[in-house]
C-alpha cells in the first residue's frame, strides 16, 4: 500500500519509493495525515525569522534562536543567530531584535557570548560617580571634576542623566573625575560657592 509521508518529507512525482526530506531551514509539521500536505517540494515551508532546524533536513519543527541571540531572518543553525551587541538583551527563544539595557545601566560584552545577553540583569547599574543618560550603553561616563555621585550601582535612576552628578557643597572639592564624594578642603583654607558652578570645586586650588 502507498503511505502518505512523515512530517518533514514530501514526494513531487509518482513512484517513489522514499519520501524526500524538506531541505534545512524549512519545516513540514504534518505527519502524514492528507496527501495535500506533501505533494510538493512548496509544502515545506521557511522557518519563521528567529527561528532554524538545527542544520537538520526532515525538520518537522522548527527551534528558536537561542536567548542571548536574534535573527531578523530565517536561519538554518543555531550558529547563524547572531548575539546581541553590547548594550543589548534579548530574554525570549526565537527573537527577531534585542532589547535596550535601560538608561543607567551598562552592558559591555560585544556580542561574545550569549550568557552574556540572555536577561535583563544582565545590564548593570553604573557604579558610584558614574551615570549613562542613553538607553543601550555598553558603558557609563564618569561625572565631570567638580562633582560626585555616592549611590554604588545600588539604584540606576540614580545613574540615568548627567544631571545626578552633584556639584560639591561649600568647603569641598573633587579634583578627580568619576568621583563618589567630594574632598574638604585642608585647614587653613576655604570654599564659599554653595554648589551653584562646578568649576569653582573641581581643583585643591579653589580653597
Amino acid at each position: 500500500d502507498c503511505s502518505i509521508c512523515a512530517a518533514g518529507m514530501y514526494s513531487g512525482v509518482s513512484g517513489l519509493a522514499t519520501c524526500v526530506d524538506c531541505v534545512a531551514g524549512k519545516y513540514l509539521t504534518d505527519d502524514a495525515t492528507a496527501t495535500e500536505f506533501h505533494d510538493d517540494e512548496s509544502d515545506c515551508s521557511l522557518c519563521d525569522a528567529g527561528h532554524h532546524t538545527n542544520s537538520s533536513a526532515g525538520a518537522a519543527n522548527c527551534n528558536g534562536c537561542s536567548a542571548g541571540k536574534y535573527s531578523e531572518n530565517p536561519v538554518v543553525e543555531e550558529a547563524d543567530c547572531i548575539i546581541c551587541d553590547s548594550g543589548k538583551y534579548s530574554l525570549e527563544e526565537g527573537s527577531t531584535g534585542c532589547l535596550d539595557c535601560p538608561a543607567g545601566t551598562f552592558l559591555q560584552d560585544a556580542a561574545t557570548d550569549k550568557g552574556f545577553h540572555d536577561q535583563e540583569s544582565d545590564c548593570v547599574v553604573c557604579s558610584h560617580g558614574k551615570y549613562a543618560s542613553a538607553p543601550a550603553s555598553p558603558v557609563c561616563s564618569d561625572c565631570a571634576v567638580g562633582k560626585y555621585l555616592e549611590d554604588n550601582a545600588f539604584n540606576r535612576t540614580q545613574h540615568d542623566s548627567e544631571e545626578d552628578c552633584i556639584i560639591c557643597a561649600t568647603g569641598k572639592y573633587a579634583a578627580a573625575t568619576g568621583t563618589s564624594a567630594c574632598t574638604i578642603c585642608g585647614s587653613g583654607t576655604y570654599l564659599v560657592d554653595l554648589a551653584t558652578d562646578a568649576s569653582l570645586h573641581d581643583e585643591e586650588t579653589d580653597c
